[in-house]
């Protein structure tokens, strides 16, 4: 099942949020460490900027992957639907996808 555009949103932005939660804690324990001086609003501002270009990779890398997902055939491989046009061999498996990978048809 292929993941829609909305769904790939919702998740990529809950993620992102969690992420912007966990980037303003580390921000207030470690900037100070390295001795880095920030205001709470310069945190969070910092924060927003990285989040947003977050959300933005997070929600391209998912639809690339849902894209590719798309282009295999079912049944195990890109290339088995080829095969099987090519063979006349359409195998079907225990699961309905079609395969070269099953015994002539009728046998």
């Amino acid at each position: 099942m292929s993941q829609t555009r909305a769904l790939s949103f919702v998740e990529a932005s809950t993620s992102v949020t969690a992420g912007f939660l966990l980037s303003l804690g580390m921000q207030a324990v470690l900037f100070p460490a390295v001795g880095l001086q920030t205001t709470w609003t310069q945190n969070v501002k910092l924060a927003i900027g990285f989040t947003a270009l977050s959300l933005m990779r997070s929600y391209a890398v998912r639809r690339v992957f849902v894209c590719l997902g798309r282009r295999r055939t079912p049944g195990g491989g890109s290339i088995s639907g080829e095969i099987a046009r090519k063979t006349g061999r359409p195998g079907i498996c225990t699961c309905g996808h079609d395969s070269n990978r099953g015994s002539k048809a009728g046998e």
